[in-house]
């Protein structure tokens, strides 16, 4: 069993002039340049992903306070919209309080004119107030009493009644 090479042998010859991204020029110096800019890319890669998480946790508070800005600002609208209704109904209530005080100082500047009989001191003392009603020898149905009250006449009983 033969054991591999930890690290293998370069056959190539370093002073060999190649062609690069960079342009040409020796074999040594292009792997350097490439090694310093694949670390380089690896810490922009890491810049990158630490800006990523950065951005998302940010992203992620700014979405709350968003969130807690809007219920705000819908709490506060819901009670504009309560106290604008409460506005509308003290003003209804207000410009019909005017009306009716309106009404009370023009029936209050209307001068009363009394009855010929009450400019007149009361000399008699008032009758006292009785029934006038005649009695029936007959208990008068509720539905008969206009009738006993106002004619005299006392109608006849339902049969059954005598």
């Amino acid at each position: 069993m033969t054991q591999r090479p930890l690290i293998p042998e370069n056959t190539q010859d370093p002073w060999q002039i190649i062609d690069t991204p960079w342009g040409e020029m020796e074999a040594w110096r292009a792997s350097t340049l490439a090694t310093g800019t694949m670390g380089a890319l690896a810490q922009v890669a890491a810049i990158v992903r630490n800006d990523a998480a950065e951005l998302e946790k940010k992203t992620v508070a700014f979405d709350a306070k968003k969130a807690s800005v809007l219920r705000t600002v819908n709490k506060l609208l819901n009670f504009m919209s309560r106290v604008d209704a409460l506005t509308s109904r003290v003003e209804a209530l207000e410009a019909q309080r005017k009306a009716e005080m309106a009404a009370q100082r023009k029936l209050d500047e209307e001068a009363i004119e009394l009855p010929p009989d009450l400019d007149r001191p009361q000399d008699l003392p008032p009758a006292k107030i009785g029934d006038n009603a005649p009695s029936p020898q007959w208990p008068c149905w509720p539905l008969f009493w206009p009738l006993c009250s106002s004619t005299g006449i006392i109608p006849r009983p339902p049969s059954g009644m005598d």
